[in-house]
């Protein structure tokens, strides 16, 4: 279920609308989650928290962004005390 009864925001979706990032406070605080789905018009996935940008242990994560490559992924962080930009390139 993408919508739950926790504080969902940040939404990302991809250009071909098959995946999405989006900010949720599910857990203890709020982290990036991502779903997939096979095509347009068919149901999401669960969504799985994004785990690969820890920078503490209680950081903040939100505003998730993919570039068109899929090659950056950019999110804000309070993990050194105030909300900075992150960008991850591979």
């Amino acid at each position: 279920m993408l919508n739950s009864a926790s504080n969902e925001t940040s939404a990302f979706l991809t250009q071909d609308c098959l995946t999405i990032y989006f900010a949720s406070n599910r857990h203890t605080r709020t982290q990036i989650f991502v779903s997939h789905r096979t095509a347009i018009g068919q149901p999401w996935q669960p969504p799985q928290p994004v785990d690969d940008f820890k920078l503490g242990g209680s950081d903040d994560q939100q505003d998730p962004w993919l570039s068109a490559d899929g090659r950056s992924f950019a999110f804000a962080s309070d993990a050194s005390g105030t909300n900075d930009v992150y960008l991850s390139t591979r």
